[in-house]
């Protein structure tokens, strides 16, 4: 996948698809193909809030955590 982002080619997307797709579609590849050239992946890991932030936030929230 990175080297298909870095220097978009037919044969790295296809060579980047077949560990993905168990039957290649021709329709499949065109559209994957531009949805992860279009996808901003963002792998910062988020702010710590500091102490009294979310003082009056009230809604129902989910937290995960490894």
């Amino acid at each position: 996948m990175t080297r298909h982002l870095l220097s978009p080619s037919q044969p790295r997307l296809r060579a980047f698809l077949a560990q993905l797709l168990t039957t290649p579609d021709e329709d499949w590849i065109g559209y994957l193909g531009d949805a992860f050239l279009a996808f901003h992946m963002n792998m910062k890991v988020p702010a710590r809030v500091r102490s009294g932030e979310l003082a009056g936030f009230h809604a129902p929230t989910l937290v995960l955590g490894t």
